[in-house]
């Protein structure tokens, strides 16, 4: 939500491996892979980096010193309203009558570890996810933390399906 429109994506470590894409609008082969992805500015001060960490997605954001990292956002669309669990994690149901369908599979990021490296040691910031009025998603960092350094939020998803909803479903 809100993201710039000027961001620039950067393949991160390449791996050795190539691969080919064939479409009917046109086919690609020979394109380098990467063991992570950045997307650079995302907002203003703010890249987030893709990459895969023991077998799950983990989106790592790094906030510049004095960017309010309030402004990361984002928003599930088609999905049933997002809610965060006792535990601090964000659940959310894959289909919009996730709400009222028991045992509906869910999305699920584990409560972010934050955290700053000042001075050679690395401080950890107490941070939350913050579901707004109108359903996207965010931060809150309820005890502060030094904005006069670097801030990185590290959210990992534990659990996401490319198939699910009130539909059928074939492969």
């Amino acid at each position: 939500v809100g993201a710039s429109s000027d961001l620039r994506v950067e393949g991160e470590a390449p791996l050795p491996a190539l691969v080919h894409e064939f479409r009917q609008s046109g086919s690609h082969a020979n394109l380098p892979t990467y063991a992570s992805v950045v997307y650079r500015d995302l907002y203003d001060g703010v890249d987030l980096k893709y990459a895969e960490d023991n077998g799950r997605l983990k989106a790592t954001y790094t906030v510049a010193a004095g960017v309010d990292p309030s402004i990361v956002r984002w928003r599930y669309e088609g999905a049933a309203l997002p809610r965060v669990d006792a535990a601090g994690n964000l659940r959310v149901g894959l289909s919009q009558s996730a709400a009222t369908e028991p045992n509906t599979a869910e999305r699920s990021e584990l409560t972010p570890p934050a955290w700053q490296d000042i001075a050679g040691q690395r401080r950890p910031v107490d941070i939350r996810y913050s579901v707004a009025a109108d359903g996207s998603v965010g931060f809150s960092l309820p005890n502060g933390y030094d904005r006069t350094q670097p801030l990185t939020l590290d959210p990992t998803l534990t659990y996401s399906t490319f198939l699910g909803g009130g539909g059928d479903d074939n492969a």
